[in-house]
């Protein structure tokens, strides 16, 4: 399977993934944080998709560091939506975007908290504004359904769930 070339194929990972995290940190405040790094070290690590998203866009990562979109700083938090509407054919804010959500995660992941605290809290709820307000429209609704049931931490043993690979072999490779 080679790695996805169009924006529905990515779209539809980044929903899945992004899912994968806001379940993950949800559960993470009764399983404990320990639990949560232990998983996201057996399974797709963010670095990983940071790193493809910036190859396949071509987006340098030093440039992320520093990144702040003249049309960010008009809006809240919850008029993202309305600034990625204004950019479709531009994936630029979109991903950018995604990719700091990812590299918080990241960092968070790296911090070694002992406790789910607010700022893990906050973290998930910009991953739910980004995903499901934005990330959720481009979906077709055969892959919705199946994308509900995307594996995640302390999910439960007899659950049925559906692996990340199945979204995007190449990166779980």
């Amino acid at each position: 399977m080679k790695a996805p070339k169009n924006k529905y194929q990515i779209s539809l990972f980044l929903y899945a993934y992004l899912r994968q995290i806001d379940l993950s940190l949800d559960r993470s405040r009764w399983g404990g944080q320990q639990g949560l790094k232990k998983y996201f070290s057996t399974h797709l690590a963010p670095e990983k998709v940071v790193k493809y998203l910036c190859s396949h866009f071509k987006i340098k990562p030093e440039k992320l560091l520093t990144w702040e979109h003249p049309e960010m700083k008009q809006y809240q938090v919850k008029d993202l939506t309305t600034i990625f509407s204004l950019r479709t054919g531009s994936p630029d804010v979109e991903i950018t975007y995604a990719i700091q959500l990812l590299h918080a995660f990241e960092k968070l992941l790296n911090s070694n908290p002992t406790e789910y605290s607010t700022n893990h809290e906050k973290l998930r709820v910009d991953i739910c504004k980004f995903n499901y307000d934005f990330l959720e429209k481009q979906l077709k609704k055969k892959d919705f359904h199946k994308v509900m049931l995307i594996e995640h931490c302390f999910q439960h043993s007899h659950a049925k769930h559906v692996e990340l690979s199945e979204f995007w072999e190449p990166l779980n490779a």
